[in-house]
């Protein structure tokens, strides 16, 4: 494992952890670590094997599922999206109505086989996280009991084009009332692949 620091702000230094997926097991503790104030963030390299990530991407770029652009006329260039995010868009400055949510988190499974094939990425990094905190179930809460919150969306940046700098503490969103109200909203985890 290794760790890098930014001490570029000043009292906040960023303090990033590394470590291959075959050290998860020892370093169990690493999601509580991020909680409090001994690291940022955590990259898990290998977490997806390379295999399975090169023939997602290669199913992305076929362009056999459509890309949506709800952040046309960002500033710093578009980011696409395939299925609505709980966030606000350029489109929906108040972020998706539950309805629409609901459904766009409805077929993400069906988005997901296209994108990953037979291998289910969900199943796979549940299994990462659960091992990065202590063994603890990890798997995406229920949208009003009846259905699961979409675990993930996919988004696209061409070349040269960067997302600005942002937060994504979004629980002030309408569609939120749909989380199950005994989670924490206090620490918020973001991940991407």
């Amino acid at each position: 494992m290794t760790t890098s620091t930014d001490d570029a702000k000043a009292g906040h230094p960023i303090r990033m952890r590394t470590i291959n997926a075959d050290e998860i097991d020892a370093n169990p503790g690493l999601i509580e670590a991020i909680h409090g104030t001994d690291c940022t963030g955590v990259i898990v390299r290998g977490a997806l094997p390379p295999a399975m990530v090169a023939a997602a991407v290669a199913r992305l770029g076929a362009g056999q599922l459509q890309w949506d652009s709800p952040n046309q006329g960002m500033y710093g260039g578009e980011l696409r999206t395939i299925g609505d995010a709980a966030t606000p868009t350029f489109t929906a400055l108040r972020g998706p109505d539950a309805d629409r949510y609901a459904q766009s988190a409805k077929v993400r499974p069906d988005q997901t086989r296209a994108v990953f094939g037979d291998v289910d990425p969900v199943a796979h990094l549940s299994d990462v996280f659960s091992r990065l905190n202590h063994g603890r179930p990890a798997a995406p809460p229920a949208f009003d009991g009846e259905q699961t919150w979409a675990p993930l969306n996919y988004r696209a940046l061409d070349p040269g084009v960067q997302i600005y700098s942002h937060h994504d503490n979004h629980y002030g969103l309408s569609v939120y009332q749909h989380m199950p109200a005994d989670l924490d909203r206090d620490v918020l985890l973001s991940w991407f692949v």
